[in-house]
């Protein structure tokens, strides 16, 4: 019983190492490893001596100039001895007995294909690979004509018997694809996968589904050949056994959501065009067709494929060419369900009304809220029922939408609500229905955004609306009702006791965070406090001119200026006589419960204070400030996605110019009727300095979609050495500026010298 293990090097010695350990690890087969050392770098030949001189059988090829990764490893095939092979790369890190356990399930079960689970790893980033995840209910066999999203897609931790190669070998034609389609035909004569329970390979090559990583997200052919390609192997499995086998239409669904995730809304890497975007559109429906409809809604809950419903909803109405047909509503005992295909697609007592935010004004409850956009508008309404009372909601315009390619895909219902409170009742109850045929069917309110005031997290918790009444959720509604101190004090110790019962950190974290607060209340409850804040890690923009200004004015207000303590600013600042508020401390975080206003030049308030969507949910009955925005540049393009009212509850949006005025005027912002946008300037400007001088600003800077994850250890020394290749035909000074603040280097190329200073 032998292995071969095809080794890919790829010059990095260190990780190479790392690796090799993991191999020479495996102690448990001894000397029955056979080493295939495949060098991508030429190079590599005194390094496989001299880290690879205790294995028993080595073998070393060299790739020559221009031969890419795969071409590599299936050279390496012609080297293979062992009655088994597997691939792994420098980087790469796996338990000692996961290949022995793989062998003997192997044997055991006479296949030709097994795996452990597997994990994605690159400096801080982690993943699963969902192909190969552990599911309590798996056992050593994976039958792939019953589980269809278990089984290996890429070679690294896969073995896999060598006698499939006389049979089977890697089209290296088939570019990105070439692997992922050698392993499906493999699994389609084989039918089945061995998985070595509790043994884990960590691999850091990044593959379609890692979209911050993988390189081809840049490259059309990853966009057009492969789908071609894939929508080809549909037809010739089609023709040729009658169907497409589940497992592979699952896995060819999940490539389709592999370039969806690399283009959804910032993400857009505008390799497509709008237009060839909607062209596009016909080639993904060209491979749907090949796939049955419930595969695309994923009726059997295949992991890799777990999307938002309205994401399914839109392929497979891709698919059949929006044939609306295929949709039927069905009346159920106390259920409304929506059907495609007959297939429940959606049912009313799964469904959820978004509440966004409340507040009470002028003796009314304002909600804003969102509803999925699936059950047909003129068939079934949406309604509030306040106790027993019909109120419907003014849908509106404002941003929603789930982009694709940067073209809209879908989105949700967007509505208001006015629900007026007479103070002499003492209790009410709103609830949610869809109104079907005279019928109502119970929606639950559910309350995921920062500023939905209440949380499903801790079950006690309300809103104090106002001195006399409290919101809170109970029993699928809200419920508003007139509460003296005792109820809301009884209300906080049951929070609490929630909290201690939960155990978990972020419970106890929790915890922690609302005593203090309680505890400090008294000192901060009379005082008036701004804070401000530009992108934390460093200062200088809207935001810190705003907080120099009014620092200067005895007005009665505690303001307070936000910075990491380890930015360069924060020394300037401090320099300057003032005390900024120290990112991270406890009182950073009690400022933060306490203030009124939110001075900020940035989008993402909670973010940039630490707090994740799961974390302010333990804190939103606390925080009541209002958010004003002083704008970081201008507001003149399509920035809905990140400067809509609600993204942070922007009460104020300072402009400098009508025109911005305009674009924010429009309904996608949904700023109309809130008095928000002000013709005041922005406070930057207050540092715009007149300096002119004989020298070229070259500001090197990214979009967002092309942003690469960077490597702390190689990315200054390329950057640097990437610069300093500018030819010296320049006769002036030349300053580059990273504007993250981590680079600064300044060249003059009329003497050739250069002076570097990093942060």
């Amino acid at each position: 019983m032998k292995l071969s293990v095809i080794f890919v090097f790829d010059g990095n010695e260190q990780s190479a190492e790392k690796t090799l350990e993991c191999v020479k690890g495996s102690s448990s087969l001894e000397d029955r490893i056979h080493l295939i050392f495949a060098d991508l770098t030429g190079r590599g030949e005194g390094f496989c001596k001299a880290a690879c001189d205790d294995m028993a059988e080595l073998d070393y090829i060299s790739a020559p100039e221009g031969m890419g990764e795969t071409e590599l490893i299936k050279s390496a095939f012609s080297f293979i001895t062992g009655e088994f092979f597997t691939v792994i790369k420098a980087g790469d890190s796996f338990d000692s007995h996961l290949f022995e356990r793989c062998i003997n399930l192997m044997n055991k079960h006479s296949s030709s294909v097994a795996m452990g689970e597997k994990h994605f790893s690159y400096e801080e980033i982690t993943a699963t690979d969902k192909l190969s995840s552990d599911r309590k209910t798996m056992g050593d066999v994976i039958d792939l004509t019953r589980v269809h999203d278990k089984f290996p897609w890429f070679l690294e931790g896969t073995v896999l018997r060598s006698n499939i190669l006389a049979a089977l070998t890697i089209d290296t034609a088939l570019g990105y694809d070439a692997v992922k389609l050698f392993i499906l035909r493999v699994l389609l004569l084989n039918g089945m996968v061995c998985y070595a329970k509790g043994c884990k390979y960590t691999y850091c090559t990044p593959y379609d589904n890692e979209y911050r990583l993988f390189q081809g997200v840049y490259d059309k052919d990853w966009y057009y050949k492969s789908i071609a390609l894939f929508i080809a192997l549909a037809r010739e499995l089609k023709k040729n056994l009658g169907r497409v086998p589940k497992f592979v239409q699952y896995f060819l669904l999940y490539m389709v959501y592999a370039r969806i995730d690399a283009n959804l809304n910032n993400r857009n890497k505008h390799i497509l065009d709008e237009e060839e975007a909607y062209t596009y559109k016909d080639h993904i429906a060209l491979l749907l067709k090949e796939l049955d409809d419930e595969v695309i809604l994923n009726v059997d809950a295949a992991e890799m494929c777990r999307y938002a419903v309205e994401l399914k909803y839109l392929l497979v109405r891709i698919k059949n060419d929006f044939d609306d047909s295929y949709e039927r509503l069905i009346q159920g005992s106390g259920t409304l369900y929506m059907t495609y295909s007959d297939i429940v697609l959606y049912r009313s007592d799964e469904i959820r009304v978004n509440v966004c935010f409340m507040n009470y004004v002028n003796g009314c409850l304002e909600i804003d809220a969102t509803f999925p956009d699936i059950y047909p508008k003129t068939k079934c309404k949406l309604v509030a029922r306040l106790d027993d009372r019909d109120i419907l909601p003014v849908y509106n315009e404002r941003y929603t939408i789930t982009k694709v390619f940067g073209c809209s895909a879908y989105k949700q219902r967007s509505f208001h609500l006015s629900i007026p409170i007479d103070e002499q009742e003492d209790i009410y109850r709103l609830s949610f229905a869809l109104k079907y045929n005279g019928k109502y069917y119970t929606v639950n309110p559910e309350y995921k955004s920062h500023t939905s005031r209440i949380s499903g997290k801790l079950v006690w918790m309300y809103w104090p609306m106002t001195s006399k009444y409290i919101l809170f959720h109970s029993k699928g509604a809200i419920w508003i009702k007139r509460s003296g101190k005792g109820e809301r004090f009884y209300r906080q110790m049951r929070m609490f006791l929630q909290l201690i019962e939960g155990h978990s950190k972020l419970d106890l974290r929790a915890l922690a965070a609302r005593l203090a607060y309680w505890v400090t209340r008294p000192l901060y409850r009379k005082k008036k406090i701004w804070m401000f804040f530009d992108k934390i890690y460093k200062g200088g923009d809207s935001s810190e001119y705003l907080f120099r200004y009014s620092s200067g004015m005895d007005d009665g207000i505690t303001k307070y200026y936000l910075i990491d303590k380890n930015a360069t600013d924060y020394k300037r600042i401090k320099a300057d006589g003032f005390k900024p508020l120290v990112r991270g401390t406890l009182k950073h975080r009690l400022v933060f419960f306490n203030a009124q206003m939110m001075i900020v030049s940035n989008s993402t308030v909670f973010a940039f204070n630490d707090l994740t969507m799961q974390g302010s949910s333990y804190f939103r009955d606390i925080v009541d400030f209002h958010v004003v925005c002083v704008q970081h540049g201008l507001s003149v393009q399509k920035i809905a996605i990140a400067q809509n009212r609600l993204r942070d509850n922007t009460r104020l949006y300072f402009c400098a110019s009508p025109v911005e005025i305009d674009n924010l005027s429009r309904p996608v912002y949904d700023y109309v009727g809130y008095d928000a946008l002000r013709l005041t300037g922005v406070p930057r400007y207050d540092g715009l300095k007149n300096n002119d001088k004989k020298q070229i600003m070259i500001s090197p800077t990214w979009r967002m979609q092309s942003a690469m994850l960077v490597s702390k250890t190689r990315a200054l020394q390329e950057i640097i050495t990437s610069i300093l290749r500018i030819p010296h035909i320049l006769r002036c000074s030349t300053l580059l500026s990273m504007t993250s603040g981590c680079l600064m280097l300044r060249i003059n190329t009329a003497t050739g010298s250069s002076s570097c200073f990093t942060r």
